[in-house]
């Protein structure tokens, strides 16, 4: 996966932002655990006393309000890099007081960090055509790959269409034929995930993302009918395989 073979602290930023609960989506006991972490916060950084509890219900509703895409993990891992000095933020000095420009110095401090990283990360995605033209010059490679996708998806293990490559392949080649039902199905979940990981409609990264998303989410269903039909997917392809090659030689 592209995410598992970045650097560690890469990697990190990536999957908390990705895999994490937004604060938007919190219920009453995930705002209590984050009103817990103010309080030890505030005792870590040396405050007398911390907030009382009406002044720490209003800084979580103004992060829920203004810093809704974060999760509590990204709140601790933001204060970390900046009491640690490993990011950059304008004012670190609290003056005995949890506050909530304290906080949104340092939450924006992060939130460039993070989107530097998504960036990068699109970049990478944008990237990957180049193992597809790799795939595409030896046809007998694809049908390898798809293999290899099925079978770990039969047992679990975790996998990674690239470029959602080989969706695009069984879909060009009408291998993959969903009800009208299945698809809108399909793209209820895919909505339903980014709301989760509070990816907004407007954000530039929504649509590559969605797509994305919608098209592993469709190719996971399309194993899970082959399996439950109790079908290899080498018996779906020799024929398109015998049928490729057959023209290919044809051709020449």
């Amino acid at each position: 996966m592209i995410i598992q073979n970045l650097p560690k602290r890469n990697k990190e930023i990536l999957d908390l932002y990705f895999d994490t609960k937004k604060i938007s989506n919190y219920n009453d006991k995930e705002f209590a655990n984050l009103d817990r972490y103010l309080i030890v916060l505030s005792k870590f950084i040396g405050l007398s006393e911390p907030p009382d509890l009406d002044v720490r219900v209003y800084i979580m509703e103004f992060l829920k309000d203004n810093f809704g895409d974060f999760s509590k993990d990204e709140i601790e891992k933001s204060i970390s890099l900046a009491l640690s000095f490993r990011m950059t933020v304008h004012d670190i000095k609290h003056y005995n007081k949890l506050t909530p420009q304290w906080i949104a110095s340092i939450l924006n401090s992060y939130k460039t960090k993070r989107s530097k990283e998504i960036t990068l990360l699109n970049k990478r995605i944008e990237d990957i055509p180049t193992k597809k033209e790799v795939l595409d010059s030896n046809s007998g490679e694809i049908y390898d790959y798809a293999t290899e996708l099925f079978q770990k998806h039969k047992h679990g293990e975790e996998y990674e269409d690239f470029g959602n490559l080989i969706y695009n392949f069984l879909n060009n080649n009408k291998l993959i034929n969903f009800s009208k039902e299945e698809k809108e199905k399909l793209l209820k979940r895919g909505k339903k995930i980014l709301k989760e990981k509070n990816i907004r409609k407007k954000t530039n990264e929504y649509k590559s993302i969605f797509h994305s998303i919608t098209k592993k989410l469709a190719l996971k269903y399309y194993f899970e009918n082959l399996i439950k039909n109790k079908t290899n997917i080498e018996e779906v392809l020799v024929n398109l395989k015998n049928d490729n090659f057959g023209n290919s030689n044809n051709a020449m």
